[in-house]
């Protein structure tokens, strides 16, 4: 699908749709489900057209957003992002944007998230073990 996509120039529409799935919190991850498959599906060199746009979107709905989900899903794209193009490319393409923004992205929205999540684990293996001890 995705050599089609490019060569019948359907990607910009296939965009507006992921536009319009970010505009709710209802369909924001569903949103990223489509943005992660275009990331791997889509050659880079066409996706890097858009790429200011999509960062301009995202990180304009992730500033407004009260969704626990939404930066989760950011930062997982961000991980996917990395891993298949590197940690340069994302903070330079993040860097057209503003300067430094990735630092203020992975201190102030990633980093809380990966603590939450370790907190939650955490909890869950203390109740669990609560759980256990009082069952026997």
């Amino acid at each position: 699908a995705a050599p089609f996509i490019v060569s019948n120039n359907q990607l910009m529409p296939v965009l507006g749709i992921f536009q319009k799935l970010n505009s709710s919190r209802a369909t924001e991850g569903s949103a990223f489900d489509l943005l992660c498959a275009l990331l791997q599906y889509i050659p880079i060199d066409e996706f890097s057209k858009y790429m200011g746009t999509i960062f301009q979107l995202v990180l304009t709905r992730l500033h407004g957003t009260k969704s626990n989900l939404y930066p989760i899903r950011f930062g997982q794209f961000l991980g996917l992002f990395a891993a298949m193009h590197g940690g340069t490319f994302l903070s330079d393409s993040l860097d057209k944007i503003q300067p430094n923004i990735i630092v203020v992205l992975l201190q102030h929205k990633w980093l809380p998230k990966v603590k939450g999540c370790a907190n939650n684990k955490t909890q869950a293996k203390r109740k669990e073990k609560t759980t256990a001890k009082t069952i026997r």
